[in-house]
C-alpha cells in the first residue's frame, strides 16, 4: 500500500501546537524565575518572619489552653502538628529540649528567637521554623501554570481561528458564486489544503466564465455567420433561379446556352459556401486540443504540405516560393493541418491576384513557429462570408496558437503561429 502522507494543514498544527507550547514554557520559566526571586526577597525580610512566628505563637498558645495541656503532656502536640507541615517547633524548659517536630534532632533552636508558651502547670519556651516561603512558592507555582495553560489556549485558538475565518471567507464567497455571480474572484490564502481548495474553486470559477464567454462569443458569432451565410446565399440561389428560368424560355439546347455556364458557376459558388459553413461548425464543435496532438519536428508537420501547396499554387498560374524549413518540434494535428492550408487555398484562388507572386514565409522564433502566407488581393474581388478565415482561427486556437490577417494597400497577409516545445 502507498505510504500516506501528513497534510500540510496538519503538520501546521502541529508546529503551531508546538510553538504554542513553547512560547507558553518559556513565559513559564520567566514568571518562575521572577516569582521565586520576588518571593525569596520578601519572605527574608525580619518584620515578615517574625510576623508569621507571632501567629504560629498565638495559634500554639490557643490550642494549648484550649486543651488544657500540661509539661508532661507534650505528646499531645501530635495533634496540632499536622495541620501545620511547613512548621517545625521546639519546646525548650531550662536549656533542655521537652519536645520537637522535626524527626531529626538538631541544637539549631539555640540561634533561633524564644518566644514564652504558658502551660497549665508551668511556662517553657519554644523555638519557630516557619517555612511559609515554600506555601506562597506553590501558590505562585499554580498561579504560573494556569498562565501558561492560559496562553497556550490563547495561541492554540488564534491559529485555529485563522484557519476558521479562511473557511468562512471560502463559503462565502460560494455562496456568491452560486448566486451567480461568476466574476467575483475567490480569495488564496495560505499554501495547505485550504488554499489548494479555494485555489481549484478559482480555477473552476475561470474555467467556467471562460466557457461562458465562449458560449456567448460562439452564439454571437453563429448568429452573425447565419446572417451574412442566410444572406450571401441569397444573392448566388437567386440568380441561379433566374438563369434556369431563361433556360426554360430559351429555344435554343440547354448546352447551346451561355446562362449553363452561369447555372454552374453560381452553383459551385453555394456549394463552396456551403462546405465552408459545414467546417466551420466541425472545427467549432471539435474537442480536440493541442495536448491530443502528437510532438513532431517541422519538416514532418510541414515539408510535404508546404510543396503540395506551392505546387496547386503554381498549377493555378501563381508564381510562389518554396520556404526553407527551420528545426524544431511542435504539436499539431495532421487533418487539421491540411484543412488549413486547403482554406489558405481556397482563400488565395477566390481573392489573389494571379499576376503577382505569393510569398511564403515559415520561421521559428520566441517558441513560435510562424506561417506567413502575403498576396495582393484582386481589385475587382468582392468579400466574402469570411468563414475560411475563421475556420483557420478556430484551428489555430484549438493548436493553442492563434491567427491573424490583415489587407493594407492592396496586400493581404494570413499568419499562423504554432507553439513550439
Amino acid at each position: 500500500m502507498p505510504e500516506k502522507r501528513i497534510s500540510r494543514l496538519s503538520q501546521k498544527l502541529v508546529v503551531g501546537a508546538l510553538a504554542a507550547f513553547g512560547a507558553s514554557a518559556l513565559l513559564f520559566a520567566l514568571l518562575q524565575w521572577g516569582t521565586r526571586t520576588a518571593l525569596q526577597a520578601y519572605c527574608a525580610r525580619p518584620e515578615i518572619v517574625a510576623a508569621h512566628e507571632q501567629q504560629t505563637v498565638q495559634e500554639l498558645q490557643e490550642y494549648i489552653a484550649a486543651n488544657h495541656l500540661r509539661l508532661d503532656d507534650l505528646a499531645e502536640m501530635n495533634g496540632w502538628t499536622p495541620t501545620r507541615e511547613l512548621v517545625e517547633i521546639t519546646f525548650v524548659l531550662e536549656e533542655q529540649p521537652l519536645y520537637h517536630t522535626c524527626s531529626e534532632e538538631h541544637d539549631g533552636w539555640s540561634t533561633m528567637n524564644a518566644y514564652p508558651i504558658q502551660f497549665a502547670d508551668g511556662t517553657a519556651a519554644v523555638y519557630i521554623t516557619d517555612l511559609f516561603e515554600h506555601r506562597y512558592t506553590d501558590y505562585a507555582t499554580a498561579a504560573d501554570l494556569l498562565v501558561f495553560f492560559v496562553c497556550f489556549v490563547a495561541i492554540m485558538v488564534a491559529l485555529i481561528q485563522r484557519k476558521v475565518r479562511v473557511i468562512k471567507t471560502l463559503e462565502s464567497e460560494l455562496r456568491i458564486l452560486e448566486g451567480g455571480d461568476l466574476d467575483y474572484a475567490i480569495t488564496v490564502q495560505g499554501q495547505d489544503e485550504l488554499g489548494e481548495l479555494a485555489q481549484g474553486v478559482e480555477d473552476m470559477r475561470r474555467a467556467m466564465v471562460s466557457r461562458e464567454t465562449e458560449k456567448r462569443q460562439m452564439e454571437e458569432a453563429t448568429n452573425r455567420l447565419m446572417t451574412s451565410v442566410s444572406h450571401d446565399l441569397r444573392t448566388p440561389l437567386t440568380a441561379l433561379l433566374g438563369y434556369l428560368e431563361i433556360l426554360e424560355g430559351d429555344p435554343r439546347p440547354a448546352s447551346e446556352s451561355p446562362y449553363l455556364g452561369k447555372c454552374r458557376q453560381r452553383a459551385l459558388q453555394i456549394r463552396g459556401m456551403l462546405n465552408d459553413l459545414f467546417e466551420y461548425f466541425f472545427v467549432s464543435t471539435s474537442d480536440k486540443t493541442q495536448a491530443d496532438f502528437p510532438p513532431c519536428t517541422v519538416e514532418q508537420a510541414f515539408g510535404k504540405l508546404l510543396a503540395e501547396f506551392a505546387d496547386l499554387l503554381r498549377q493555378d498560374d501563381f508564381a510562389v516560393n518554396t520556404p526553407p524549413l527551420p528545426s524544431g518540434t511542435v504539436r499539431v494535428n495532421a487533418g487539421l493541418l491540411q484543412r488549413l492550408f486547403d482554406n489558405l487555398l481556397s482563400n488565395l484562388r477566390r481573392y489573389a491576384d494571379r499576376t503577382q507572386p505569393v510569398k511564403i514565409t515559415l520561421l521559428a522564433r520566441d517558441k513560435e513557429l510562424a506561417l506567413i502566407v502575403s498576396n495582393t488581393a484582386r481589385p475587382d474581388a468582392k468579400p466574402g462570408t469570411g468563414l475560411g478565415l475563421q475556420n483557420c482561427a478556430q484551428m489555430l486556437r484549438l493548436h493553442g496558437g492563434r491567427f491573424e490577417h490583415s489587407l493594407s494597400d492592396g496586400m493581404f497577409t494570413a499568419a499562423a503561429y504554432f507553439p513550439m516545445e
